[in-house]
């Protein structure tokens, strides 16, 4: 019995080479190479709630599609084989939704998608004649944003020459958080870890979710060339690949020049104040002062020598015209306890 097992096999050797020889000339002649170019074609990034279309390509040439199958990571969730009826067929995956009357043997729509069906996605297609099977693969990320423009917020209503300046810009929330650019005088701002803080700030409905919230901070410098009265603009821009794109409204910076206390050029050349030309300082400062001491030194001789001058006429009058003409002497006591005071004098006439 086991001879004859052996002859059987023996036997049926040739068969098997012959078998096998066929298959290696329809490889060769007509069946190799018949399945190529699979390419899987999707978005890499779409909104949550929105509808999605992920494609599968190939070139079959002369043979027949046998299936095109699709994955998420290493899970099917459709499937397409054109001599089942119907060809169609969807399985069930936690967040994949699929819409079976629009699918077909290239194309697989899904329904309102969720943020977590992000992953790796897969088609392979196989040719009938041959089973040879090709497989492409790509990434798509959900994401959440919003149609909001980010706020922007100064620290303060006004601003001095030489004052330091804080401005935060705060993205809609999304997912993930949206990158910020800032604009200056209408330039774009390159980023420094010393003038930018960043923070994120989650959602109370959904913690995945989160905004970004940018402090730039920076002193304001006004440039000599600039005039007076210039205007500083500033604003914000925040973006999500290429699903959103929104700037802030513009703020406006008009730095106001500070008021003198005496002791320096805080004015700059042509602003004007309400104070005196001779309080408010400039480049002639230095002799200001000197001059007008010495004009109220000048004002207070002047008094005292109109006094001294109206005593010395009172003297002389006594003398000529006397008893018609009399003159008082009074003293003043400034102080009681400063042995101080002042003589005032008067004449008159007497009728």
């Amino acid at each position: 019995m086991g001879s004859m097992m052996i002859i059987m096999e023996s036997s049926a050797l040739p068969f098997l080479l012959l078998a096998s020889m066929f298959n290696t000339f329809i490889l060769l002649v007509g069946g190799s190479g018949t399945l190529r170019d699979v390419k899987i074609a999707l978005p890499p990034f779409v909104k949550r709630g929105d509808d999605v279309k992920l494609s599968c390509n190939y070139n079959l040439e002369r043979d027949q599609l046998y299936a095109v199958n699709w994955y998420k990571g290493t899970q099917e969730f459709y499937r397409y084989v054109p001599k089942e009826a119907p060809p169609q067929k969807a399985f069930h995956r936690p967040g994949v939704l699929v819409d079976i009357t629009r699918s077909t043997d290239h194309d697989v729509f899904l329904r309102n998608v969720s943020l977590d069906i992000s992953g790796v996605y897969k088609c392979s297609a196989t040719a009938e004649s041959t089973f040879q099977t090709l497989s492409s693969s790509s990434d798509m990320m959900v994401v959440v944003i919003g149609d909001d423009v980010p706020s922007l917020q100064l620290d303060r209503a006004q601003y001095h020459p030489g004052d330091s300046v804080t401005a935060e810009c705060q993205s809609p929330y999304s997912y993930p958080p949206a990158n910020i650019t800032w604009f200056y005088n209408d330039t774009e701002v390159e980023p420094d870890q010393h003038s930018f803080k960043t923070e994120l700030k989650k959602s109370i409905t959904d913690p995945m979710i989160q905004s970004r919230l940018s402090r730039f901070s920076f002193d304001l410098t006004i440039p000599e060339e600039a005039p007076v009265s210039s205007v500083i603009p500033i604003k914000c821009r925040a973006t999500l690949y290429a699903l959103y794109d929104q700037n802030s409204s513009t703020k406006t910076i008009e730095p106001i020049p500070r008021r003198t206390t005496g002791t320096g050029p805080l004015f700059r050349p042509g602003t004007s104040s309400s104070s005196p030309s001779w309080l408010v300082a400039g480049p002639d400062s230095a002799l200001r002062f000197p001059l007008v001491l010495l004009l109220v030194s000048g004002v207070t001789t002047a008094f005292s020598f109109v006094e001294n001058l109206n005593w010395l006429l009172c003297r002389v009058s006594r003398s000529l015209l006397y008893p018609f003409y009399y003159c008082h002497h009074h003293h003043h006591h400034l102080h009681q306890h400063q042995h101080q005071h002042y003589t005032r004098s008067w004449c008159g006439w007497i009728w």
